[in-house]
């Protein structure tokens, strides 16, 4: 009976050890691959696989993107401490509504100061890409909490494998969607509906904004 006893409490040590280790891969996942951080990455690895001689646009683009970003992440952060949101992943739908209006809004006050600026044509055009991105996003989360992690990962995949075929940016994005929507299903935060959801989002919108683009050009 005991070694019966001392089995079962084994086990149960496993999984819950399991458990453990699986709920902070979890995190991490979800912190590291986040939406901000994947848009960022994107646009630089765009930038490199499509400008030539982008010299240019580092100069730009380095001085845009803490414009771009700051100020909304300090605004969320002030949220969070306010504790209108629970985390900053903002797991609640109708806590990421007025968020999203002001980052919306921000978007489009820095798409027109950059206009103003002369900033090159491709860094008017990621900032209109992420803006139309975001626009559908947002309208969807005012009826439905849609995954913006897997959304967004899935976005740079396709962005990903148009601009550049199979190089390390999109084999990267690839790989990491199916690991993405695990984290944020097994942690609770969306159903796989949503999910996957997203991710179609995530993939369309991609491709309908870089076509868009091309034919404009």
């Amino acid at each position: 009976m005991s070694f019966l006893t001392t089995s079962t409490q084994k086990y149960k040590s496993w999984i819950l050890g399991r458990q453990d280790y699986e709920q902070v891969a979890a995190r991490w996942i979800s912190n590291l691959i986040n939406p901000p951080l994947v848009g960022i990455f994107t646009s630089t690895a765009f930038i490199f696989y499509t400008v030539s001689d982008p010299s240019q646009i580092w100069w730009w683009f380095s001085r845009a993107l803490p414009l771009i970003c700051l100020p909304p992440l300090a605004y969320v952060l002030w949220l969070l401490r306010q504790g209108e949101l629970a985390d900053i992943h903002m797991p609640d739908r109708q806590s990421r509504l007025k968020p999203l209006g002001l980052i919306l809004i921000w978007e489009i006050s820095c798409l027109l100061l950059f206009h103003y600026w002369g900033v090159p044509a491709i860094l008017i055009f990621i900032i209109l890409m992420t803006l139309g991105y975001m626009v559908a996003m947002s309208t969807i989360t005012v009826w439905w909490k849609i995954s913006f992690h897997s959304s967004a990962i899935s976005a740079a995949a396709s962005i990903g494998l148009v601009t550049s075929g199979f190089s390390s940016w999109s084999t990267t994005a690839i790989l990491l969607v199916p690991l993405v929507g695990w984290a944020r299903v097994y942690l609770r935060r969306h159903t796989l509906g949503q999910v996957i959801a997203g991710g179609m989002v995530g993939m369309s919108m991609g491709l309908f904004l870089l076509i868009l683009g091309f034919v404009h050009k």
